[in-house]
């Protein structure tokens, strides 16, 4: 940084030092000229140094004299008696003209200085609106997704910095790129840990209703054949009876024999029904055990999955909280979430953080 330099336009001396030039200078047009020629000289003579204080000091200074200039002439105009009014008149036309004269010849000996503020102006906003971008750019929101963090990250990455525009502020910005980028990696690889968990649970839910769906089909086809074993009894059973009825032509004693065969068939045929029908229920029980069981398992997991997420979301919220309140105290950013980590994770006795 330059050293500070002494404001000089108060002492600046004017091209009219002689007290009668002023007047000289409104009364007579070759005597105006040749001020003008002398400010245009040492205007055009003026080397402009814009690299230091004292260069732009310098530039101050001479439109400063150019100015003190147009003010004593403008001062001699107001001198003049009321007795030399045609004269005053005449001074005050010539005044305005070299006012106006004057006015831009200071404008044009301050014009490097105007146009390098003008420059710097520029700059610094052109400095801060790439911090802006910056801030943007790292800041996490809830809707962020893996891959959204992933195109910010190298949205950052792929930024730079021309060192003549950002001058001292090229390390600050080189490292708030790289803090913003650290965070969008910690971020991505949590979102995409996340995202996996979300799929793989998703798959084990859709393994749950295939295997779900198989076995409803499995009792379906077995109560079919149950059925087409009944009714292959039924029709055994009628075919029995029209043998019995024939049977009783030829004897009532043979007809008695097979009526009893009959009865004692269709008994034994309703206790295996019976049994096949105990069987079954007990075979769909197994089943209704079995998918509460992974229900139960697919709904344990996935509460458990919302509780590490809340309980992820209030610790970052904490310690968010925490490097927010030790940044208030003057320290960086980044050494702020080095000293917060290090009171999480106990590195510093006898100081913790209540969650």
């Amino acid at each position: 940084m330059n050293a500070p330099v002494t404001i000089i336009e108060e002492t600046a001396i004017s091209f009219v030092a002689d007290p009668q030039t002023p007047l000289a200078v409104l009364q007579n047009k070759a005597e105006a000229d040749s001020l003008f020629a002398r400010v245009q000289a040492e205007i055009e003579a003026h080397v402009p140094d814009l690299t230091t204080a004292k260069g732009r000091e310098a530039i101050k200074s001479l439109a400063f004299k150019v100015t003190k200039t147009k003010t004593a002439v403008d001062a001699a105009r107001k001198t003049l008696t009321e007795d030399a009014r045609k004269q005053v008149d005449a001074a005050n036309a010539a005044g305005r003209v070299i006012w106006d004269r004057l006015e831009a010849l200071a404008i044009e000996a301050r014009r490097p200085l105007t146009e390098w503020e003008e420059a710097e102006k520029a700059r610094v906003e052109t400095v801060a609106n790439c911090f802006g971008a910056i801030e943007d750019l790292s800041r996490q929101v809830v809707e962020d997704t893996a891959a959204a963090v992933a195109e910010r990250a190298a949205q950052l990455q792929a930024m730079t910095f021309d060192a003549k525009v950002f001058g001292d502020s090229l390390e600050r910005a080189e490292s708030a790129r790289a803090a913003g980028i650290e965070g969008l990696n910690v971020l991505h690889a949590r979102l995409t840990q996340e995202e996996a968990d979300r799929a793989e649970l998703a798959r084990l839910r859709q393994e749950a209703a295939e295997r779900e769906e198989r076995e409803r089909a499995e009792v379906a086809a077995k109560e079919a054949a149950q059925a087409e074993a009944t009714r292959a009894a039924q029709a055994k059973a009628d075919e029995d009876a029209r043998a019995e009825r024939e049977a009783d032509a030829r004897s009532l004693a043979a007809a008695n024999a097979a009526e009893d065969a009959r009865k004692e068939a269709e008994r034994a045929s309703q206790a295996a029904l019976a049994e096949q029908a105990r069987a079954h229920q007990a075979e769909l029980d197994r089943i209704q055990r079995e998918t509460d069981a992974e229900a139960a398992k697919a709904k344990r997991e996935a509460d458990e999955a919302e509780a590490r997420e809340k309980n992820r979301a209030h610790v970052s919220k904490i310690m968010g909280a925490a490097k927010l309140a030790v940044m208030g105290l003057g320290v960086s950013e980044d050494h702020a979430k080095a000293v917060v980590k290090a009171i999480q994770t106990g590195a510093i006795p006898h100081v913790s953080i209540k969650f």
